[in-house]
């Protein structure tokens, strides 16, 4: 394939992503998208207070003050293109407390954000088969986001579009109580932008 096939390949591949982020976004309002958000993080902070599984929970655990978040902005909402590996093997993270963590590597999810091309490493839990997971860092990681960096959890979709919801961006139990065991994001997964969405510091 010519180098000029390929960047014709690459601006429709582009111009597809970009009319399937607009559809997406057409198709709920933004007063229904901000409420199914609200809802959302409202189940979070009752899940925190209310669940035995939650951090805040226990002798030792700290109290609970309520989460953090950047107002919800769809901006940071987008369509990747996910490319699945051949093969798809198992990779160790390294985690918070030093203990290893195995998970598979999916696939790379590519698209655009403030102007720039941007890929994330997208894995698959081994002990959660059927969802995908995404550690991030960004321009934002220790500043006002917690710095160990964020999570995302998406469902695999059916074709080859990965809606990315950054809003969704949650912060690791470790950023509340140091003993949890939380997966450090791979280095190819810092981002070289703000993702001013999502959870912030925890205070």
């Amino acid at each position: 394939m010519t180098t000029l096939n390929k960047a014709i390949i690459g601006l429709v591949g582009l111009s597809l992503l970009a009319s399937v982020a607009y559809l997406f976004q057409a198709g709920e309002s933004p007063e229904a998208y901000r409420e199914r958000i609200e809802k959302e993080r409202l189940e979070t902070r009752e899940f925190m207070t209310g669940s035995d599984e939650s951090p805040f929970r226990g002798s030792n655990a700290p109290e609970f003050h309520g989460l953090n978040y950047f107002p919800i902005d769809q901006r940071y909402v987008v369509a990747a293109w996910l490319e699945p590996f051949a093969v798809q093997d198992d990779i160790t993270l390294p985690s918070s407390t030093g203990t290893p963590l195995r998970y598979k590597r999916h696939g790379m999810a590519s698209f655009e954000l403030q102007g720039q091309k941007h890929e994330l490493l997208v894995l698959e839990p081994v002990d959660n088969p059927g969802t995908l997971f995404v550690g991030f860092r960004d321009e934002t990681s220790g500043e006002s986001t917690y710095g160990g960096g964020r999570y995302l959890d998406l469902p695999i979709p059916s074709g080859s579009t990965l809606v990315i919801d950054f809003n969704m961006a949650y912060n690791p139990y470790c950023a509340y109580v140091a003993d949890f065991a939380c997966p450090i994001p791979p280095a190819e997964n810092t981002l070289p932008i703000a993702i001013e969405a999502g959870e912030m510091n925890y205070k």
